[in-house]
């Protein structure tokens, strides 16, 4: 007999503690927008069309989260945590920050005042053909202090603000500038940083894309088109004198014909196109004004020599 309850209360036990970790791990989908530590704009319901939210609780570590599309959840705390994390909508970040996810998917937006993309596994969001998420910088000036794997890029900065690339970023996408001015480096590093783009990159009027006072050379490479209709400063040095105080060198590469619209003046220190062995595929550039479209790079191949350049001397010109 006491064999039999022993075996019974194992059983119930067993079962106990499976009801409890179904409960524990729940998917909470966005009924309506909101702060993320309200209930009230959480559902059970997958369809995000019903109120559903019987414990009246927020997600927690062990559970999932949907933003449904035409949703924006906006994180008013430090330190939320999740498992899943799908953004068909909009999270808004802030300036907050300590954020953990098992993983972040989905092909919405997350908006932010700060270098504080979420921590966890983003390959869904950043990849192409997969969520292809976006990014948005906004508010005041700040820096990206970290090296960070995106898709899109939209920067949308209040006036005046400055968004400073202080580390490598990669773009599976495009970069849109529409206003503000984004400048590699500060004005006293000396860390040459590197920014590639898979798609093309835009500059809407009166934004800025440019480069520190820093004595250091970096590297824009760009697979897309790069449309200009405000300004590119990636010269600070004398004409056609080797850089001391801030340069990019700008690649155009990948194999596709793509184009170089200039219609906002254009300094460039040094600008390389490779766009394979043969004439397939072709860079149009068409400047609206002679005078939008300057090279400031040397013009003698014994100066400005970078790390990787060739042994011939064109390959060390301003415009290879």
């Amino acid at each position: 007999m006491a064999k039999f309850y022993f075996v019974r209360l194992v059983f119930v036990v067993i079962l106990l503690v499976a009801g409890w970790s179904s409960q524990a791990q729940t998917t909470y989908y966005s009924l309506v927008s909101g702060d993320w530590n309200n209930p009230k704009i959480w559902t059970l319901d997958p369809a995000a069309a019903v109120p559903s939210n019987p414990q009246s609780r927020f997600p927690g570590e062990n559970d999932n989260v949907v933003i449904k599309t035409g949703r924006t959840i906006t994180m008013n705390a430090n330190n939320f945590k999740a498992k899943v994390l799908t953004v068909d909508g909009r999270l808004e970040m802030k300036k907050t920050s300590g954020h953990q996810f098992a993983q972040i998917r989905g092909g919405g937006r997350i908006i932010m005042e700060a270098d504080n993309f979420p921590v966890g596994d983003a390959t869904h969001f950043t990849s192409k053909n997969q969520g292809e998420g976006t990014v948005v910088f906004t508010g005041d000036s700040y820096a990206i202090t970290s090296t960070r794997t995106f898709f899109d890029v939209e920067v949308d900065l209040n006036a005046g603000a400055v968004l400073t690339l202080s580390q490598n970023l990669q773009l599976n996408g495009d970069l849109d500038i529409r206003s503000g001015k984004v400048q590699f480096n500060n004005n006293s590093g000396t860390t040459s940083y590197t920014f590639r783009a898979a798609g093309d990159i835009k500059l809407a009027s009166g934004t800025e894309f440019a480069v520190g006072t820093g004595n250091a050379v970096h590297h824009l490479y760009v697979e897309g088109s790069l449309i200009n209709n405000g300004v590119i400063d990636f010269a600070n040095g004398a004409q056609y004198a080797a850089a001391s105080n801030g340069a990019v060198v700008l690649h155009f590469e990948g194999t596709t014909d793509e184009e170089f619209v200039v219609n906002g003046r254009t300094d460039l220190y040094r600008m390389f196109l490779n766009k394979g062995n043969d004439r397939t595929y072709e860079l149009a550039v068409r400047a609206g004004d002679p005078d939008y479209f300057k090279l400031f790079g040397p013009i003698a191949g014994g100066s400005g020599v970078l790390p990787g350049d060739g042994p011939g001397g064109w390959e060390r010109l301003a415009l290879v």
